[in-house]
């Protein structure tokens, strides 16, 4: 499903998974790994803890904020043009493609480079597009 795609891979980035070595991952984990996750539980503590966070992870808290409203923004927006759209057998994927000119720039590009990130996250392995994951 594209929408858990998305969220999955917000999810993600906010914490900083894509690398292992990250100091910020770390100081995140510590300030809010105990905290359930959904329904901005995750968003909400490390806004309540960014004063305790290096200035650097104090940024990309920041900017993972910013890219975390663009996602929910395209989710809504790909919710609209095919929520109604039946799951399994491609057809979400098929109604994404259909209706491609009508996805803003902006969320295209959001896309576009979460599926790069996730190949790189892959290892360089080609993936498959996460609209084919629905």
């Amino acid at each position: 499903m594209l929408e858990r795609f998305f969220f999955i891979l917000c999810l993600s980035a906010f914490l900083g998974v894509a690398n292992g070595t990250d100091s910020c991952r770390e100081e995140f984990h510590k300030a809010c790994g105990a905290v359930a996750k959904g329904e901005g539980r995750l968003i909400e503590c490390i806004e309540k803890n960014m004063s305790t966070f290096s200035a650097e992870c104090q940024e990309r808290a920041k900017q993972r904020k910013e890219n975390h409203a663009k996602m929910k923004a395209c989710h809504e927006e790909i919710k609209k043009l095919c929520g109604n759209v039946e799951k399994g057998e491609g057809r979400k994927k098929k109604c994404i493609e259909e209706n491609k000119s009508k996805i803003s720039p902006d969320c295209q590009a959001l896309g576009e480079r979460l599926r790069e990130q996730h190949q790189k996250r892959a290892g360089g392995k080609k993936t498959e597009s996460p609209e084919a994951t629905k």
